[in-house]
Parts: C-alpha cells; sequence; structure tokens
C-alpha cells in the first residue's frame, strides 16, 4: 500500500542535498583557491632560492670546515695509523694488513 508512495519520495530525498547551480560561495571558494595557488608558487620560488643559495653553500663551507679541523686533529694522536688499543704482540699493523 505504501510501497509507491516510499519509491516516489525516496530519489526526492537523495537529490534535495545536492545543488546543480553554483552559489556565490563556491565562486569565493574558487577564488580564495586561486590566491592560495598564487601564494604557493611565490613561497615555492622564495624556498627554492633559500636553498640553493643559502643551504647548500653553507653545508659546503661547513663540510670543509669539519674535514679540515678533523686532519688538524688527526696529526698529533699518539698511536698513529693504530687504533688506541693496538695490542703489537697481537694485533696486524695498520700498514701491514695489505
Amino acid at each position: 500500500m505504501f510501497r509507491p508512495a516510499l519509491t516516489v519520495a525516496r530519489p526526492a530525498l537523495r537529490r534535495g542535498l545536492a545543488t546543480a547551480v553554483p552559489s556565490g560561495s563556491a565562486n569565493e571558494f574558487v577564488a580564495k583557491r586561486a590566491e592560495m595557488r598564487a601564494h604557493a608558487v611565490e613561497t615555492t620560488d622564495l624556498w627554492r632560492k633559500i636553498s640553493f643559495y643559502v643551504c647548500l653553500p653553507g653545508i659546503a663551507v661547513a663540510a670543509i670546515w669539519t674535514y679540515k679541523s678533523e686532519m688538524a686533529h688527526k696529526e698529533h694522536l699518539a698511536w698513529g695509523m693504530q687504533t688506541l688499543f693496538f695490542n703489537p704482540e697481537v694485533n696486524i699493523p695498520a700498514g701491514d694488513a695489505e
């Protein structure tokens, strides 16, 4: 008895939650999204420049400084090429290992 009424009512309820015509808020959303995209392009370009012109040279300078300081530190070690716990009676010297 109520079956035809339910069949008619179901599609009406489903279509009631969707709109086919874009409203003013949709246009605002699209405009805001375009502004965010433009801002993202500018910000990406800024951080790319910072990475290439600041970070990479900074890393290179730090690597060179660290290498030089470690080589200067290594020169004055009393045990030379051997480890701190080198025992000549048990271990093979580092130069003779080949």
